[in-house]
């Protein structure tokens, strides 16, 4: 299987779309576990807030995604790739400085990786249910030694990427 969208291996690789998808809710996921608007997280806010979780979702979207970090840039409010590569050199640092930082960062690699390794689970709808909750369990059978805070935040994180029948997906 594909471990960002869950196809065959034989399938074609993703397409760059399938990709940003990909970085559009790992930003989501980032906004909600390091408490900072969508805006402040793509914006211009410098904050250290800002900057943390901006960091720690360029992080996360490199590694899940492999997209350089021109990519990324245009995704993460049309930045220079230098300022990616800026805030990808901070991991290391900001790891050592904050625990709590770190904890954050852990929760979101683990929801990221969780979820781009389950089939189609970014795309799923409400008539199938079924599957929803066999792909949660497999997203729980994958986690390796979750806590039950990170179980939680990834049962909301997934139920989050399932769009209601008349809702717009995010």
């Amino acid at each position: 299987m594909n471990a960002l969208i869950g196809r065959p291996a034989s399938s074609a690789a993703p397409s760059l779309s399938e990709k940003q998808a990909c970085v559009l809710q790992i930003i989501a996921y980032a906004s909600r576990i390091f408490e900072v608007s969508h805006s402040q997280l793509v914006g211009r806010d410098r904050s250290t807030p800002a900057f943390h979780a901006r960091a720690a979702a360029i992080h996360v979207a490199r590694r899940v995604t492999g997209l350089s970090f021109p990519a990324l840039g245009e995704l993460f409010g049309d930045r220079d790739h230098t300022t990616i590569m800026y805030a990808e050199s901070q991991i290391e640092i900001l790891k050592l400085r904050s625990p709590r930082f770190q904890r954050r960062l852990g929760r979101l690699l683990d929801i990221s990786e969780a979820v781009a390794g389950n089939a189609g689970i970014l795309a799923l709808a409400d008539d199938n249910a079924e599957q929803v909750f066999s792909d949660l369990a497999v997203a729980f059978a994958k986690a390796r030694r979750m806590d039950a805070n990170r179980a939680a935040d990834l049962i909301a994180a997934l139920v989050v990427a399932i769009p209601h029948k008349n809702e717009t997906p995010r």
